[in-house]
């Protein structure tokens, strides 16, 4: 049986490269870190990829068109006010290499792990990356100088296993997802919530 993960520091956060949302949330989750001076221990996920709007013209598909268009357009609101580049917002490739690779920085320094999420959102978003490319993905690791990474070896294959069924176990399955204090939370829409809590609850909790 999968033992839950054990956070190690005030704040875990779990990412997916190829989440829009994940993207949207780098910003402000720093920002909060950066203002109560806590520590954060940012891991990766590989997440489901949104499902696509269904083609049919009952109520139930109008609905679900409805919804993935409100996504789009959210996502595009959001990515003008951070001054962010996101093409394409349903691209399900499989982000497995990435979040090897965002392990082997955070491994490194914290310096190499935030260079690397700056620029592995950055082109990705932009088209720029393919995050299935070994080579490519290899090859950013080293312009923030992490040079040992072999997403084909054993080890970092079984580590990397071991640490999404840890996470999961913890109920940490999709991004961001937030762990502060045992309680778990979905989406950035909770940062006051979270830094209420880091805070030490002082006064009513936003609502």
């Amino acid at each position: 049986m999968t033992e839950p993960f054990v956070p190690t520091k005030p704040l875990t956060v779990g990412i997916d490269i190829k989440s829009p949302e994940c993207y949207l949330a780098l910003a402000p989750t720093r920002a909060v870190a950066r203002e109560l001076g806590v520590d954060v221990d940012w891991l990766p996920l590989v997440t489901s990829p949104p499902r696509p709007a269904p083609t049919g013209d009952d109520r139930d598909a109008r609905h679900k068109r409805h919804r993935v268009a409100y996504r789009a357009m959210d996502l595009a609101r959001y990515a003008r006010a951070q001054g962010l580049t996101i093409r394409e917002p349903d691209r399900a490739p499989d982000s497995t290499v990435a979040g090897m690779a965002m392990l082997a920085a955070r491994s490194h320094s914290d310096a190499a792990l935030h260079g690397f999420l700056d620029r592995v959102f950055e082109r990705y978003w932009k088209m720029e990356l393919d995050l299935e490319d070994a080579t490519a993905i290899r090859a950013l690791l080293g312009e923030v100088g992490v040079a040992d990474f072999d997403p084909d070896s054993d080890p970092c294959r079984e580590a990397f296993a071991a640490l999404g069924a840890s996470l999961a176990a913890a109920g940490l399955f999709n991004a961001p997802a937030y762990l502060v204090e045992d309680e778990l939370f979905q989406g950035r829409a909770h940062l006051p919530m979270i830094r209420w809590i880091l805070t030490g609850r002082a006064g009513p909790g936003p609502i």
